[in-house]
């Protein structure tokens, strides 16, 4: 409200409104990203405009247009098991990502990103390979091209998938009928695009588009028409009218099926088959060659229910998958656009968790071809020496990620998986807002494990070991092996969930585990403990999580809890405070955030979020004059700053929150 001016003579004075004391509130940090192999889900996307969904005809080019480059990573957000599954499929894949995912869930997770890691061929031609593709008869262009289908994405799974179209008729009747235009009532819903099919009084039968509509009359008055034009004149009067769309089915032979009914066949009609194909089907993609083009029935007759040939060339190029494909070397911070593997999060504001399961796989790399070279040709006579040639005996090469194979146990293996380890630490790290799960690689003895976590000290990160033991989620009968950085993403969540952000995710019971790789004794778990790499222990309640830390080398952030309090804080604080940059820069605007900010940092003391006996010895908020000085104030920007005592023996850690001259608000600790 504002304060009362002392008033003079009669005239008109004007109040200034005190900015309005809005409240802060934690924001929700328990959302994981899990990057891997799956043998489906969206990847290789074509790229809309900004704001736009996918699907959406812009600058004159379809969604499939080949103008369009295409995302080879996106992230997709799903919150549940169920949904996954929809999407990605099963466990038939070689990845561990489904099993990672799952998981998850079933540890009390409720929301994750997924990414799908695919090749990158570095050519268009290459990158669409692996889709499964079929023509569908009946329909055609106009021009006489075949109308086409590819699947959503690439792999096998595509190979059984169907596409049937099935014609429908709706009959109407003109007020004034025409040969080449009509009018008809107001409200009978004839859009562009729309195909007509008339009916002779001998039963020839000829189809034609709507390529005019517009309204004919007074708008209030009852007489108002629709004035209809088509693309060509009937070559008769017409005795029957009739609307033409198609209802068209789509099954991936899994289960999985799709509808869409009152289908157009011409673009700029409202439901043209290929931009509502585009924009919302799951499964398939219309080929590139029609999806900008007027399509035909073959026929007037319209009785026929048409379905695809045999979709064939969907591939699982598992294979050819390498470590690279989870990077993006094209992409650094700050670029608008995202990148490609993991650097697809990179734009995520709610991304708390990173999780790769698939980053590599402990198996020794295929064994090399043997060269095997005779001594001789010669024979018992003498005779002119004639060398054997080499004789290559081909190894046999396993199926699966072979690309990715890094067994943990040979020197130089290890090596490699440690770069990526530390690729993947600083790619995240750089973002400053989620934090990167790790496995410590399995098969390692005790000082090789401390020989690893030497190469890591970011505050953005967490290890854990050992690898853990589970029933197989569709075969109880079957154990398989579950990366621990998977399963501790799933006690994150959940803890979070129950007692909150500042709670630290140690001495929780692992869901469905019967054992780990590798038993820890007392001494050795307290070995590793010092190092920071989180443990899980046999007790007699089952397999136990024990640690929560960061693998943080300085003391302010090595519990995990505090890393992500102060994260959430500083996100919070950053979301809820954009209402100050449309404000006057007085200290009325210093007040309010100072109140705003106070009061949200004591509901987390009252949470026990923080140490201390009162709110001074636990928190303090700072935004006056003192910090605002004139030259600040000057240049439009606005300082706060803030101070916490997580609860964890430490000083303050100071969060320095500051507004820019051109409105942008930065919040960094």
């Amino acid at each position: 409200m504002g304060v009362t001016p002392e008033t003079g003579p009669p005239g008109l004075y004007f109040v200034a409104e005190s900015p309005a004391i809005r409240a802060v509130g934690a924001v929700r940090m328990d959302i994981a990203a899990f990057v891997g192999v799956a043998p489906r889900g969206p990847a290789r996307v074509p790229v809309v405009e900004p704001g736009a969904e996918v699907g959406t005809k812009l600058v004159g080019l379809s969604c499939v247009d080949p103008a369009r480059p295409l995302l080879r990573s996106v992230p997709v957000f799903v919150n549940s098991w169920a949904q996954y599954q929809q999407l990605f499929g099963g466990f038939e894949g070689p990845g561990a990502l489904p099993f990672a995912v799952w998981n998850f869930f079933a540890s009390g997770g409720q929301a994750a990103y997924v990414v799908r890691i695919v090749h990158d061929y570095g050519d268009p031609t290459q990158d669409l390979a692996g889709f499964a593709s079929a023509d569908l008869p009946g329909v055609a262009t106009l021009s006489g091209d075949a109308v086409g289908f590819r699947a959503r994405n690439e792999g096998s799974w595509g190979n059984s998938l169907s596409v049937q179209l099935e014609f429908r008729v709706a009959e109407f009747v003109p007020n004034t009928p025409g040969a080449g235009s009509f009018s008809v009532f107001s409200d009978v819903y004839l859009p562009v695009g729309t195909l007509i099919r008339a009916t002779a009084a001998d039963g020839t039968q000829q189809l034609r588009f709507v390529t005019l509509t517009y309204l004919e009359g007074l708008s209030y008055s009852p007489d108002v028409v629709r004035v209809i034009t088509l693309n060509s004149p009937f070559g008769f009067i017409p005795v029957t009218w009739e609307i033409v769309t198609a209802d068209v089915r789509i099954e991936d032979g899994a289960g999985r099926s799709e509808r869409f009914s009152e289908m157009g066949f011409m673009t700029g009609h409202p439901r043209f088959l290929a931009d509502v194909l585009c924009a919302q089907s799951q499964l398939v993609w219309p080929k590139s060659e029609w999806a900008a083009s007027e399509l035909l029935p073959g026929t007037a007759d319209l009785r026929d229910v048409f379905v695809t040939d045999v979709f064939a060339g969907g591939a699982d190029r598992y294979k050819e998958l390498k470590p690279a494909d989870f990077f993006d070397a094209n992409w650094v911070p700050g670029n608008e656009e995202p990148g490609a593997g993991i650097t697809c999060l990179a734009h995520l504001s709610d991304l708390s968790l990173v999780c790769a399961p698939d980053l590599y796989v402990p198996e020794p790399k295929p064994p090399a071809d043997e060269i095997v070279e005779d001594a001789t040709f010669c024979g018992a006579d003498f005779a002119p020496h004639i060398p054997k040639p080499k004789t290559v005996t081909p190894k046999p090469v396993p199926e699966g990620l072979v690309g990715l194979y890094l067994s943990p146990e040979i020197p130089d293996d290890l090596a490699e998986i440690i770069s990526l380890q530390t690729q993947l630490v600083d790619t995240v790290a750089a973002w400053r807002t989620a934090i990167v799960m790790l496995d410590v690689p399995p098969g390692l003895d005790p000082a090789r494990i401390e020989k690893w976590r030497r190469n890591f000290r970011s505050e953005f990160s967490a290890a854990y070991h050992p690898w853990l033991r589970m029933a197989h989620p569709e075969r109880s009968d079957e154990l398989v092996t579950i990366h621990p950085s998977a399963v501790a993403c799933g006690i994150v969540a959940r803890t979070e969930k129950r007692f909150g952000v500042q709670h630290g995710p140690s001495n929780e019971l692992v869901v469905g585990a019967v054992g780990t790789t590798m038993p820890l004794t007392e001494s050795l778990h307290g070995r590793l403990h010092r190092q920071a790499i989180n443990c899980y222990v046999q007790d007699p309640a089952g397999i136990r999580l024990t640690g929560a830390r960061t693998l943080s080398l300085g003391s302010a952030y090595r519990q995990l809890s505090v890393r992500r309090l102060v994260t959430m804080i500083i996100r919070a604080l950053d979301r809820q405070l954009q209402w100050t940059v449309f404000e006057p820069n007085d200290g009325r605007l210093q007040s309010a955030v100072k109140t705003a900010i106070a009061a949200f940092l004591r509901s987390l003391y009252r949470a026990n979020a923080f140490v201390g006996a009162t709110e001074e010895e636990a928190f303090f908020v700072r935004c006056d004059k003192e910090l605002n000085i004139r030259s600040v104030v000057d240049e439009g920007r606005m300082l706060a700053e803030v101070g916490i005592a997580p609860a964890e023996p430490l000083e303050f850690i100071v969060v320095r929150i500051a507004r820019d001259p051109d409105g942008r608000l930065q919040v960094e600790a």
